[in-house]
């Protein structure tokens, strides 16, 4: 399990790069949200170390099974990243603008997708009550911040670019019409 106990390591200083980076807003809820989220992501992550460290029965296709689903969210969450700049995020009254492109293009929210992803992908690997209720707790979080946010742009100027932006890119993961649309055009691309 090196392979994964490296990947789940390099994850980690990038969800926590991120944390610094896009998810910091200096307000009461900002603060607030950091006492909830923090403690319960570290908890999840300081569980799945242990269970990276103490664990030898885990079956090869489920580490294959992860390394494959930490390598997608570990993009998702480069090419969130390389989407964007200086925008705000969680628990921000001030909307300066949103990114529609990039990785933004698949969902709105592209890091919380990536970082349940990962959190899920922890928990496939060690089916352990700790991370299924960390899960549950996280995914309910992401879900809260991103209505909050949403609130906000809608309440912004970017209202009616909002609010089609919305109708057509899923929150967490890409609506059906979205992969119909992808579908339809690669497959136009082969047969040309």
């Amino acid at each position: 399990m090196p392979l994964i106990l490296i990947a789940f390591t390099i994850i980690v200083i990038s969800l926590t790069w991120a944390r610094f980076k896009f998810f910091r807003v200096k307000s009461a809820n900002s603060k607030f949200a950091g006492m909830i989220y923090d403690p319960i992501a570290l908890t999840h992550v300081g569980t799945t170390y242990w269970y990276l460290f103490t664990t030898n029965s885990v079956s090869n296709s489920k580490i294959y099974l992860a390394s494959v689903l930490y390598f997608i969210a570990l993009s998702i969450f480069i090419w969130a990243a390389s989407s964007v700049n200086n925008l705000n995020f969680a628990f921000s009254n001030n909307v300066s603008k949103f990114c529609t492109n990039g990785a933004f293009k698949l969902v709105r929210h592209p890091f919380y997708f990536s970082y349940i992803l990962i959190w899920f992908t922890s928990t496939l690997l060690f089916n352990s009550y700790i991370l299924w209720i960390t899960l549950s707790l996280l995914v309910c979080f992401y879900t809260w911040t991103s209505i909050l946010e949403e609130t906000s742009f809608l309440r912004s100027q970017f209202a009616p670019d909002y609010i089609d932006y919305k109708k057509e890119t899923g929150m967490f993961f890409p609506r059906v019409a979205q992969w119909k649309k992808w579908f339809l055009s690669g497959l136009n691309q082969i047969l040309k």
